[in-house]
């Protein structure tokens, strides 16, 4: 399959304090100058497996306390990413978080006046852009209402949006919001750039916080962090037939991909923490991440058919394909093709009947080829039919529970 294009995502790198290692705080090495960083150990990934994008996004939560120093240092370790993987300046998309506000000028303020404390706190994130090079369109058209900004690129169409504009250091949790105004301006600028265009390019939605909740980690502790007015936003974006929604915030990874009537499916991407201090309450369950995204050659007018590649941190490691049970996500997450289970089973049958014909073992790679809709299916999904059908077929898949990266299926000789 022909890769269109290629999304690099890394979310909440929380440049500061609580960045996990030395190399992302401002104040630099310690006394040991010869001890790998975490960005000398990202480079030897990109560099080993030959990696490369055409898009870089970095989705909210730059920094950890929107410190000018922050920003600075933020400013040189995403050049130096980006140009490890060979994106140029303008097709860097970086939208601010919760965290990328100024707090302490934010608690000066006496009133919410928007000329005054709107501008201000955000001013080290626009200062922070120009100094990186990424230059003052996209920072000033964020931190002022309506907060959006479309940047045209030869693969996407690229809308970026401010969901922090109107967070406060008192806010707990910091749930972001979009305000009615300024989604009818949206829902504006979206009719006048599209109305009854035929779509020629694939529309990628890019935020900090999520649109809605996303399922708990764990059980009995509720999640408010979705941002107002979430729902009608989804709704519009559904309406203009976007393909990716793409944000931050929850330190979680996690996928989406939703088919309502009379739309196309889009898929919803969380990205989780390239390099934040996790909590202990994440150990064994989450790690720090970064993910491309393989945009698979198809007509614009048809569904957005892809896969995305995962990357954890792992301590004395590196960057290693993540793994569901151990790292949140698997390293293989492919996306596009949303059918109901009864279809999907039928296509799993045929293939893995023809494919075992005349042998006694298959790679699960080897199955998609015979039928081409498999390749897009995730592994939770494959997993949980590919069970049934083995039983009928007499077969068993054999690797990691829920993962696709090296999933084989055997012939059951008992």
């Amino acid at each position: 399959m022909t890769i269109k294009s290629r999304i690099a995502i890394l979310s909440d790198l929380h440049i500061g304090e609580k960045a996990r290692e030395f190399d992302m705080r401002p104040q630099g090495k310690p006394a040991f100058p010869n001890q790998v960083g975490f960005l000398d150990y990202f480079e030897q990934v990109v560099s080993s497996e030959g990696l490369s994008a055409d898009i870089l996004v970095i989705s909210g939560d730059i920094t950890d306390r929107a410190q000018p120093s922050q920003f600075v240092h933020a400013g040189k370790l995403i050049n130096r990413i980006a140009s490890k993987l060979g994106v140029k300046n303008d097709s860097v998309v970086i939208v601010p978080g919760n965290h990328d506000l100024n707090w302490d000028v934010a608690q000066l303020a006496a009133n919410n006046n928007e000329p005054f404390w709107l501008d201000y706190r955000f001013a080290p994130f626009v200062a922070g852009q120009i100094q990186a090079g990424y230059g003052a369109t996209l920072a000033e058209a964020l931190v002022k209402p309506p907060h959006f900004l479309l940047q045209r690129n030869d693969h996407a169409d690229l809308w970026s949006f401010n969901s922090a504009a109107y967070d406060t250091p008192d806010r707990k949790p910091h749930y972001g919001e979009i305000r009615e105004q300024h989604r009818q301006a949206l829902a504006d600028a979206l009719q006048a750039e599209y109305g009854s265009k035929v779509k020629e390019k694939r529309r990628i939605f890019i935020t900090h916080h999520h649109l809605k909740p996303q399922p708990d980690l764990y059980p009995d502790i509720p999640d408010f962090s979705g941002m107002v007015n979430g729902d009608q936003l989804y709704d519009l974006i559904l309406s203009y037939n976007f393909d990716l929604v793409l944000h931050g915030h929850k330190h979680r990874p996690w996928i989406r991909a939703t088919l309502e009537s009379g739309t196309n499916p889009i898929v919803t991407w969380c990205s989780g923490s390239f390099s934040q201090q996790l909590g202990s309450y994440f150990d064994g369950r989450i790690a720090n991440l970064w993910h491309l995204v393989d945009i698979h050659e198809s007509p614009p007018g048809l569904p957005c058919k892809g896969e995305i590649k995962s990357w954890a941190f792992a301590p004395a490691q590196g960057w290693v394909p993540a793994r569901p049970i151990v790292h949140g996500i698997d390293h293989i997450t492919p996306f596009g093709y949303v059918q109901d289970r009864t279809t999907i089973s039928d296509l799993m049958d045929t293939a893995l009947a023809a494919a075992f014909a005349h042998t006694d073992y298959v790679e699960w790679k080897d199955v998609c080829v015979l039928e081409d809709a498999l390749r897009y299916q995730p592994g939770p999904v494959v997993w949980s039919i590919l069970s049934e059908v083995c039983d009928r077929l007499k077969l068993r898949p054999h690797g990691e529970q829920g993962s696709l990266d090296g999933l084989i299926i055997l012939r059951n000789k008992k």
